[in-house]
């Protein structure tokens, strides 16, 4: 049998979103193998460490997801590979280069390529993140990433600068850039609202599955979303399980994956 692979790279929006994800995942191919690789986490970087205090996780061009990989791709059949970005603009408040940043996406998307993957990159929220206010700013800066002096200028410019990177990354990489739409964000805007976020997922991935060039993708009806499925019922506390590599209080924790069959014929492995 077939085994469909989608792998989905992200920080705090896919955390978030984790349950909705499995669940559109899940009701993707019904009937045929799935196996599933995530790496997300709250404040999470493409390329250093970091997360939130006492809770942190390696860059994701520094865990062992491409290894894994390609230990599953060594499969007699492993079918089509599918893989989604997102999240990308989490390097910004560290305080990272453009072109830094960049280098790390480009980096994770070809070699997604080299391994015939489909892939899909979503926009950063530009336009919504740009209607932040000073005020907010500051508080949004304070709370998630402590002691980050950088100033909401330097956001703004480096937000518009990136995602000019990632159009040119998406380009030369032939992967699908993924629109985002400031309706979607919430208050701090920049996490999607938790009314919007298992639509959102559930059309960036059918997106990926599904269209195959940017014409298409660009025409889709992207602010008439779709109704993510409700059913198979995902608990939300599969949010706090264990990835493969991540520090808890400075200790080093590792847990062997996959880590859970989600569904009948589904495997999770989270990195």
């Amino acid at each position: 049998m077939s085994n469909i692979t989608f792998v989905i790279v992200g920080a705090s929006n896919l955390t978030l979103s984790l349950p909705g994800v499995l669940r559109s995942l899940i009701n993707m191919d019904k009937g045929k193998e799935l196996t599933t690789f995530i790496a997300h986490g709250p404040g999470r970087s493409y390329g250093e460490v970091g997360g939130l205090p006492g809770w942190r996780w390696p860059g994701h061009v520094q865990t062992e997801l491409l290894t894994a990989l390609d230990d599953h791709l060594q499969e007699q059949n492993p079918g089509p590979v599918h893989a989604l970005f997102t999240d990308v603009g989490n390097d910004i408040p560290y305080g990272a280069e453009v072109s830094t940043i960049s280098s790390w996406v480009e980096r994770l998307i070809s070699e997604m390529r080299a391994r015939n993957a489909k892939v899909g990159i979503t926009s950063l929220p530009v336009e919504s993140v740009l209607r932040l206010p000073e005020w907010k700013f500051r508080l949004v800066l304070k709370l998630l990433f402590p002691g980050r002096s950088i100033t909401r200028d330097q956001v703004f410019t480096r937000i518009q600068e990136v995602q000019r990177e990632v159009e040119s990354v998406a380009r030369r990489q032939e992967a699908l850039l993924l629109p985002s739409r400031p309706s979607w964000y919430g208050r701090d805007h920049f996490h999607l609202r938790s009314s919007a976020r298992d639509a959102v997922f559930h059309s960036w991935i059918n997106c990926v599955r599904e269209i195959s060039t940017q014409e298409e993708c660009n025409g889709h009806s992207w602010d008439d979303l779709p109704p993510a499925p409700r059913a198979p019922w995902i608990a939300p506390w599969i949010r706090l399980k264990r990835c493969a590599e991540e520090y808890r209080f400075g200790r080093k924790l590792t847990s062997p994956q996959p880590g859970k069959e989600v569904a009948p014929g589904v495997k999770l492995c989270l990195y």
